[in-house]
């Protein structure tokens, strides 16, 4: 069977058998390239990451236009930042993120919206449904805030959550919440909500 491309801006999401050899059209060291990457130093509950995820195996990425598959991923979502593994150095590394289309970790679908694709800011957006009516997009983003709860003073990582929706070709809106978005379609509530 043949592979089912569906674009979304530059980004390929690739579902069924690859071509032969498409992993292996450049360098896997193409891929890690990246400046050494530096930990939060700030010690707070909770992580910094997309589902509060360590760094995991068996993730895909299309970087530069050619698809990885079962690369170590972490994306760092106070930074905006997706994160490997160097194979040989051992060391955690940024992926240029001007070269990563798009990402899946865990199942979770994300695509780099570039400054001159939309009127989106530009960044990682997940994926959240793609039907033939409407786009939905979720920008996640953390950051540590100070929380005091009683006696003790912590900081502590909180994720805000924006959902941006396109109908056809009109500009994309902002939904403020899963419950207006679950309430935008009954036809396909299921599968969305899967996807939440």
């Amino acid at each position: 069977a043949c592979p089912v491309f569906g674009q979304f801006g530059s980004a390929y999401v690739f579902s069924g058998p690859l071509p032969e050899g498409l992993q292996q059209s450049y360098s896997r060291h193409h891929l890690f390239n990246g400046r050494e990457f530096v930990p939060h130093n700030l010690s707070a509950v909770g992580s910094p990451n997309h589902a509060d995820l360590v760094i995991l195996d068996h993730c895909s990425v299309v970087f530069d236009g050619v698809f990885y598959d079962d690369i170590p991923l972490l994306y760092d979502l106070v930074i905006d930042q997706l994160v490997t593994i160097h194979p040989d150095r051992k060391v955690e590394i940024y992926l240029e993120k001007h070269l990563v289309d798009w990402f899946s970790i865990q199942g979770d679908q994300f695509v780099r919206i570039a400054e001159d694709q939309s009127e989106l800011p530009s960044g990682f957006y997940q994926l959240v449904y793609q039907g033939e009516t409407y786009t939905c997009y979720a920008k996640r983003s953390k950051e540590a805030r100070r929380y005091s709860s009683g006696t003790t003073l912590e900081y502590r990582f909180f994720e805000t959550v924006t959902y941006y929706l396109q109908v056809g070709d009109d500009p994309f809106r902002t939904i403020k919440s899963q419950k207006e978005l679950l309430s935008l379609d009954d036809e396909h509530r299921r599968a969305i909500r899967r996807m939440l």
